[in-house]
């Protein structure tokens, strides 16, 4: 049997046991970083539906500047409905290499929460 069909036979049949729920999920981002010297506010809203209690809204605001082209820093400000301010986040992004430098673009991240 040829290689590519039995690595397919046994990726179907390793999904066929498997489940998911929304609770437990990574988050993944993508590796671009801003140019040096721009900046960049983003709104972000979610709405959580928590198990037991009753759903809310998240609201987060962030300024993002690139410090240089392959590391950007980020500041969030988190407020949750009904509650005001909740928290501030700093995100940290540095690209090791330009785009299209190795087969695959990657950073790595780091994201600090007070």
């Amino acid at each position: 049997m040829n290689k590519k069909w039995m690595m397919g036979a046994i990726v179907l049949m390793a999904g066929v046991g498997a489940r998911a729920h929304v609770r437990d999920y990574l988050d993944t981002y993508s590796p671009a970083t801003l140019e040096k010297g721009a900046a960049e506010m983003e709104l972000w809203t979610d709405l959580r539906n928590p198990d037991q209690g009753d759903a809310y809204w998240v609201h987060q605001t962030e300024v993002e500047y690139g410090v240089t082209n392959r590391y950007t820093l980020g500041l969030y400000g988190v407020f949750v409905d009904g509650q005001g301010f909740s928290a501030l986040k700093v995100e940290n992004r540095y690209r090791p290499e330009m785009p299209a430098s190795w087969p695959l673009d990657t950073a790595l991240y780091l994201e600090l929460k007070k």
